[in-house]
């Protein structure tokens, strides 16, 4: 054969990629150079033609498919890339004088030598590791940082780095922490903190450590600044002694002056020594160490404050065996820590700025992360030895500066052995060099029609760094057989692709087939496998037939997958799967009306699954709900933070609700999705409603809990993320199960309904009307498939009409007959107007002869305008006391109806009458119900949960009367809390931050709690029941010079007896973020006076309880 003019060993053939630019070579298929390489060590052999009289190749055993060795291999080489982008790089040609590139072609081990310098000569100035002290860590933690900066090559230059580790390891470096090292609000200093705000986070070592931060602006005062250890934040986030507090009493004179006191843990003192003092414009350095003993009987707490820069201000500890927290109760700190309900939550350090407006809170070092602890990957160096071609004289060099490469493409037709017998491929190796300091992937394809890639079994290879690493696998027969008539090439995938460095060398092809035992044991299963498929052929599949496709299902997911496309009949499998899936919806929609829109309590529904990135999913027998088999487990490798299964879109509309059932078996929360819809109700285990964050957060390992998201869609994927603390995405390694997801129709639900109401008749009972609303009610949360399903609706709109027609029952046979205007004529008409209103346009159309009869009643009661004032203002007295609910509707109804009486109806009016009106009229001005406020009162509050804070604006800020209704208050203390004059800045849900009125329904009084607990108590004999509604009459007056607060207070049985009444005078107030006030001040004086116009209720311990307007 005639052979090639071997080309200089220096030729270097350089290719840049831009964008849409790949590497496309011209085919070469002379098969000199390399071919005394090739052998014939084993396998069978196939011959192809020759070409112009040459000799036909041999293809057998071991042969080279690509040198490397001059251009012509380059040519027979692209590379594949993303169209859209630009990147840069080159593939050339290398002997081995020029086997590793310079400095201009690619990257080498660059690292800033300076920066290296600085960080040897940070660690060297440490002190040694036994005589390291807190003062130390500042300059510990900057020499890590600089070690973090670097890159792998700088840090490997880093000769003194096991000094640094040494002391790092130090008792002083374990148990020391600054602020941004505990993290939570503390993560970043504060500045500009105002006056009684908190900021915690949770301690890194739960007994033990010292806490070092600096602290700037201390008010001169008592209060200044309060340190907070092992704080409870649950029931009050700004509460200070819900944790063992520590505050700096720094007035300068008068009792307890320039003291720290512990003041709910026995009043403990430290005082400052003599002649020193804090001041507000200097910073201070505060070391706060904590030790809990071994059996948990104490704390001791040992406080160091120093003036930056300076001298010690105050040293000293104390031993705490016990402290009241505000909102808990006294505790031994063992209870505290180990038998609180809530102990887990107790390893908390809060600081609170006191009374110190403007402070700056601030860490004393820097805070080190994850990153700046990373060492090099690997200590290897380039093998001088290992610096040259593997075989020939030349090696492919791959360099990738930037971009988005993919695969390197061998295709057959362009390579020496562009003739080879594809159903003889046997294996296929390369040697690899990896010209890096750390490991590097590789992966070996064998390449379909259209570019596809085909993975093989075993062709995935580590690359060690600076090493060759032969890359060889053997190819499956079955799957070659199976695959050869599409086969166009091999492919390999080089997984870092910036700034990384490559050679490639000895690419090799074997051919002959090796049958092994296991090859022989698969093949025969395919074949039985597809022996039985066949069966299936034309089966009618009924609901018997589970174990039949599940057996076959397992069978085939049991194959390796290349063995898989072997199985040419699979379609058949398939199609009868999706067979017995409608058999089964159909049977359902049949007997229950509910569907299993996605059977995933069976193994047969994970074939509902289309794709899945982000991890695995299996079939899972251990973990599954009352029904159904198993579930499906999905899990996650922490590639992703939103992963998304698609779903083979699954009709889920034309139902009412969808039912999901999930577990989390994570430490994260977990976020469930379904088509992106976030809004769900969620209950637990024994069908029990339970409360999740944002209505879809799982907690950490949740038993099964059943997502019901209520509305009609088609489901096509769900949608799982774990959430930190925030709720924010984040990447984990861990496991959700995922249960059957049924559509749920209501259709047969309300056909039942509606089936058991009696035949309308006069003296249609309550029960009956409440039953006709709930079915009314349910029928229009319907979806129009279910509605359309509902068989007697038309027995539903003919009760209803005869209910609304009772309306009619307190009036005259006709308009014409009614002389006079009465309210109960008035009110019946305004009734019924109000509730046709709302009627469905079914039962206005069976009630449309008497709406038009309303209509006339309408007509006659206006032209009784006049009368209808005149009675009610000459019923209600004009007075200096109290006006009750009942008068002050008479009043508004009254007002209303002149408002839009004519000149000439009035000329009726009774003398005196309109100007009595008006006195009523400025009677009530100041009179308003919660409605009337807005804010959280808008609506009215139905079923709150215990301790719910409530407030809006008052209408007038120096006096008014606010009438409300609250039914199911608790027979405790704390039943409600009534605040004036509330300053919500600092915790939105502090009540004592008000003029505060507690209902102790446990001692019958009203108390002004934080106002020198001045009281009202209750009329002899009365009490407060949970069962009936009360109606509250609060009335507040400012004094013109602003000197008290008057707040007068009546309750009254709704419809009943005055349960309590009286008044108080009030001058002075103690709010729990602000301190004691008069009430001049708060209202006059104070930075957020112009915030304080608010009135506010707080449910206290009354849960479930209702809070309603008055009218």
């Amino acid at each position: 054969m005639r052979r090639r003019k071997k080309m200089s060993k220096k030729l270097i053939a350089a290719f840049a990629f831009i964008m849409c630019l790949i590497f496309a070579f011209a085919a070469c298929t002379d098969n000199s150079g390399n071919g005394s390489e090739n052998s014939s060590d084993s396998g069978s052999a196939s011959t192809s033609e020759s070409v112009s009289g040459e000799d036909p190749i041999k293809y057998e055993g071991e042969m080279l498919y690509n040198g490397f060795d001059n251009i012509d291999d380059l040519y027979a080489i692209e590379q594949l890339q993303e169209w859209s982008y630009s990147p840069l790089g080159k593939l050339d040609i290398v002997g081995k004088d020029n086997f590793i590139p310079e400095p201009s072609d690619l990257e080498k081990e660059e690292y800033d030598e300076n920066a290296v310098n600085k960080t040897i000569e940070a660690i060297a100035a440490l002190p040694a590791a036994d005589e390291i002290t807190v003062s130390d860590i500042a300059a510990v933690r900057k020499a890590r940082k600089a070690y973090g900066a670097l890159n792998d090559a700088g840090k490997k230059r880093v000769t003194n780095l096991a000094t640094l580790k040494e002391i790092e390891n130090t008792e002083v470096l374990k148990t020391n922490y600054t602020l941004s090292d505990l993290g939570g609000s503390f993560e970043k200093d504060k500045t500009g903190v105002p006056g009684w705000a908190g900021n915690a986070a949770n301690l890194k070592n739960a007994t033990k450590g010292t806490i070092v931060f600096k602290v700037k602006g201390l008010a001169v005062n008592d209060g200044s600044l309060y340190v907070n250890l092992f704080h409870d934040g649950s029931r009050n986030v700004n509460e200070s002694t819900d944790g063992i507090s520590m505050v700096v009493r720094n007035q300068q004179s008068g009792d307890g002056c320039r003291t720290l006191v512990f003041f709910n843990a026995g009043n403990g003192a430290i005082g400052y020594k003599d002649g020193k003092t804090i001041i507000s414009d200097k910073s201070y350095v505060f070391y706060y160490t904590y030790e809990v003993a071994e059996d948990y009987s104490k704390v001791t707490v040992t406080v160091r404050i120093d003036e930056e820069g300076g001298t010690t201000v105050v040293e000293g500890s104390q031993e705490i065996t016990s402290a009241t927290f505000k909102n808990f109760g006294t505790y031994t700190i063992s209870d505290w820590l180990t038998k609180h309900e809530n102990k887990d939550k107790h390893y908390t350090i809060n600081i609170n700025s006191g009374n110190s407006d403007g402070l700056n809170i601030s860490s004393v070092w820097e805070t080190v992360n994850a990153k700046d602890y990373e060492e090099p990957s690997t200590e290897a160096l380039r093998n001088p030895e290992d610096l040259s071609p593997r075989q020939g004289e030349g090696a492919l060099r791959v360099y990738y500066r930037s971009g988005t490469f993919k695969e390197i493409l061998a295709r057959f037709e362009r390579s020496k052995l562009s003739g080879l017998p594809k159903n003889e491929l046997g294996g296929i190796s390369v040697k690899i060099y990896n010209d890096s300091e750390k490991e590097k992937k590789a992966t070996l394809y064998l390449v379909g029609e259209k570019n596809q890639m085909i993975a093989i079994e075993g062709g995935e290879f580590t690359l060690k760094p600076y090493e060759w690493t032969e890359c060889a696998v053997t190819l499956d027969p079955v799957i070659v057989d199976s695959l050869a008539e599409t086969l166009t090439g091999f492919a390999l995938d080089l997984s870092d692709k910036l700034k990384s460095a490559y050679y490639l060398d000895d690419f090799k092809v074997k051919f002959g087939k090796t049958y092994s035992e296991e090859t022989k044991e698969l093949i025969a299963k395919v074949e039985a496998l597809k022996t039985d498929i066949n069966e299936l052929d034309g089966k009618e599949i009924t609901a018997e037939d589970k174990d039949i496709l599940e057996g076959l299902y397992t069978r085939y997911n049991e194959l390796p997958e290349g063995y898989r496309f072997t199985v040419d009949n699979a379609e058949i499998l398939t199609s009868a799967i999706a067979s017995y899936l409608n058999v089964l919806k159909l049977n359902e929609e049949n007997e229950t009306g509910d569907v299993t829109t996605l059977r995933f309590n069976e193994i047969l529904g994970l074939t509902q699954i289309s794709s899945f990135s982000g991890g695995s999913y299996s079939f899972s027998k251990e973990e599954k709900t009352e029904e159904g088999d198993g579930s499906l487990k999905l899990d996650f490798n922490g590639s992703l933070e939103w992963i998304t299964i698609s779903i083979a879109p699954t009709k889920a509309s034309g139902f009412d609700e969808l039912h999901v059932w999930v577990k989390n078996a994570s430490d994260n929360k977990r976020a469930f999705e379904v088509n992106w819809k976030a809004s769900a109700e969620a209950y637990n285990e024994n069908d029990e409603k339970i409360d999740l964050p944002g209505g879809f957060i799982l907690p950490a390992n949740s038993g099964w809990i059943k997502f019901v998201i209520k509305s009609s869609f088609t489901v096509n994927e769900l949608n799982i993320t774990s959430v930190n603390e925030n709720n924010g995405a984040i990447k984990t390694v861990d496991t959700l199960y995922v249960g059957k997801v049924v559509a749920v129709s209501n259709a047969k639900k309300v056909n039942e309904m509606i089936a058991a109401l009696p035949a309308y008749e006069k003296g249609y009972s309550a029960e009956n009307k409440a039953a006709v609303k709930a079915a009314r009610d349910a029928y229009d949360k319907l979806c129009m498939d279910s509605a359309d399903k509902i068989a007697d609706l038309a027995k539903l709109v003919s009760i209803e009409a005869d209910i609304w027609r009772e309306g009619f029952d307190v009036l005259p046979a006709s308009a014409d007959e009614m002389t006079e205007y009465k309210n109960e004529y008035k009110e019946a008409i305004d009734s019924l107007r109000a509730s046709y209103d709302v009627l469905n346009a079914e039962v206005k159309k069976l009630v449309a002869e008497d709406e038009a009869k309303l209509r006339l009643y309408e007509a006659k009661i206006l032209s009784f305008r006049a009368q209808s004032v005149n009675k009610i203002v000459s019923e209600v007295e004009l007075k200096d006391t109290l006006y009750t609910v009942d008068e002050i509707k008479k009043i508004k109804s009254a007002s209303e109806t002149y408002a839009v009486m004519s000149d000439e109806e009035k000329t009726n009016l009774e003398d005196g009458i309109a100007g009595k009106l008006v006195a009523l009229q400025a009677k009530i001005a100041k009179y308003y119900t919660l409605r009337d406020l807005g804010g959280a009162f808008g609506n009215n509050i139905v079923d709150a949960p215990d301790w719910a804070a409530y407030s809006a604006d008052l209408k007038d800020e120096k006096e008014g009367t606010i009438v409300f209704k609250v039914k199911g208050l608790a027979s405790t203390d704390g039943a409600l809390y009534v605040d004036v004059f509330h300053d919500g800045s600092v915790n939105a849900g502090q009540s004592l931050d008000g003029i505060t009125m507690l209902v102790r329904n446990n001692n019958n009084t009203l108390l002004f709690q934080n106002a020198g607990d001045l009281d009202i108590g209750f009329k002899d004999g009365k009490t407060i029941s949970a069962a009936k509604t009360y109606v509250f009459y609060y009335t507040y007056k400012v004094a013109d010079d602003y000197s008290k607060l008057t707040v007068s207070i009546r309750i009254d049985e709704e419809g009943g007896e005055t349960v309590v009444e009286g008044s108080k005078d009030i001058t002075t107030v103690n709010f729990t973020s602000f301190g004691s006030y008069t009430v001049k001040q708060w209202l006059t004086e104070h930075d957020n006076r112009n915030n304080h116009k608010t009135f506010f209720i707080d449910s206290g311990n009354s849960k479930g309880a209702s809070i309603l307007s008055a009218w």
